[in-house]
């Protein structure tokens, strides 16, 4: 076997040596003089004959010179992430042309003339970037934060010298900004004195876009006019499924229009946050809550689960009243066999409307507090009054008390959750 092996290996290697020789190939042609049988040898040169000198070749004539590239190297753009000193503001890492691999798509918004146009913010969305041609002046007048940037000890020049052949981007006063560029968009003709009447009937998700823009870079106070017709088309719906983000565009406008409501309304409506805690459940559709205050979110929280609380401890305590038969259960109906019924009728009815998770008080309810109110109203129990006719009992009255708390709602805040037990529960006041 070894020998097979080595012998396979030496065929390979001969294979290859023969691979990389020249091949012979047999020349038919006439064979030189020297070769030739009986051949003359070839006549002698004389010593004193210098050897033939081969012609000089003519001079090498330089390739022509661009007039450009006596020019000097232009200075880098401002902005550009190859500068030891460029600023925070001036955008993310991301804009890296070489840590570019995808084809961004240039996409160029003139919002002034060219004669008005000092200064080109770029936005960076999806595959696209964007360049916004406007004016350096209304941007440090309309915006307090662009003010600051402006004024940092890296001056906004224009590249002296620059090739007019050269890219746009590297002779023009960059600025990388973030948010919404559709927003942008909206933003930069209004503060330009060029919007539309479009803009006033503007969908509520641009509005809240908007408004991160408004929040970032502090143009409430240039966009006020604006912002008084939106508040007042939006304030009307707010309490609709889809504009959950009113709680964070009325925080950034200063406005407290409809917020006490969309709190409550919330605090009803939403389900249980999602492990991240990024977003929740309203009426089956997914709702973000990424923008919402924070203060504002714990207060929501809050109050749903004070109300889960409560509802959860209604039907906790109507079960423990039946399953203890205690002697003020036993003033309702003297009757054991009633009570029992009563009792299995209550548990049946509990299993059939998906409240069993409220038995165990180690777990909550991650719906909503209106379909568990919904649920808790489905209940029901039987007496021996639904068998026997001739008995009396007066266990109905847990029942309506019953419903009388499951209805009360969570209109405003509820007060502490009470402790477990038939002391606390209000049905023998």
């Amino acid at each position: 076997m070894v020998t097979t092996r080595s012998a396979s290996l030496r065929h390979r290697k001969s294979g290859r040596n023969a691979r990389n020789q020249a091949p012979e190939v047999e020349d038919r042609s006439v064979a030189p003089p020297d070769r030739l049988p009986n051949a003359a040898p070839p006549p002698s040169i004389p010593a004193d004959i210098p050897p033939a000198i081969p012609p000089a070749l003519p001079p090498a004539v330089p390739p022509p010179v661009h007039p450009s590239a006596s020019r000097p190297p232009p200075p880098p753009r401002l902005g550009s992430n190859q500068q030891s000193n460029r600023l925070s503001w001036m955008g993310p890492a991301e804009f890296k042309e070489e840590d570019v691999d995808i084809d961004l798509r240039q996409v160029v918004v003139r919002v002034v003339d060219d004669a008005n146009h000092d200064i080109t913010i770029i936005m960076t969305h999806h595959q696209h970037r964007f360049r916004y041609f406007v004016s350096r002046n209304v941007l440090s007048l309309s915006s307090p934060a662009i003010h600051q940037m402006l004024q940092t000890n890296v001056k906004l020049e224009l590249p002296t010298g620059g090739d007019p052949g050269q890219s746009p981007e590297e002779s023009e006063w960059t600025l990388h900004l973030e948010g919404s560029p559709q927003a942008m968009h909206v933003v930069l003709m209004m503060l330009h004195l060029k919007a539309i009447d479009g803009f006033f009937n503007i969908s509520f998700e641009l509005f809240t876009e908007i408004s991160v823009l408004c929040d970032k870079y502090g143009w409430q106070d240039a966009l006020r006019p604006w912002v008084r017709s939106w508040l007042d088309k939006f304030t009307k719906n707010v309490l609709k499924p889809g504009h959950e983000n009113w709680l964070y565009a009325a925080k950034v406008f200063g406005s407290d229009k409809k917020v006490k409501e969309l709190i409550a309304a919330l605090a009803e409506e939403i389900s249980t946050p999602n492990d991240g805690g990024s977003f929740v459940f309203r009426r089956e559709k997914r709702i973000s809550k990424a923008l919402w205050p924070e203060a504002i979110t714990n207060q929501i929280m809050q109050l749903r689960s004070t109300e889960i609380m409560k509802l959860s401890t209604a039907i906790r305590s109507l079960v423990d009243t039946l399953k203890d038969g205690s002697a003020d259960c036993r003033r309702l109906c003297s009757s054991q066999s009633c009570i029992d019924h009563a009792l299995g009728s209550l548990l049946r009815s509990v299993s059939q409307n998906g409240l069993s998770i409220l038995l165990d008080t180690h777990k909550e309810w991650p719906g909503s507090v209106n379909v568990l109110r919904d649920h808790l109203s489905a209940v029901r129990f039987d007496t021996l009054e639904k068998l026997t006719p001739s008995h009396t009992c007066a266990l109905g009255t847990l029942k309506d008390k019953y419903y009388l708390l499951v209805q009360a709602g969570a209109k405003k805040e509820a007060p502490a959750p009470p402790a477990f037990g038939l002391q606390t529960f209000p049905f023998f006041e």
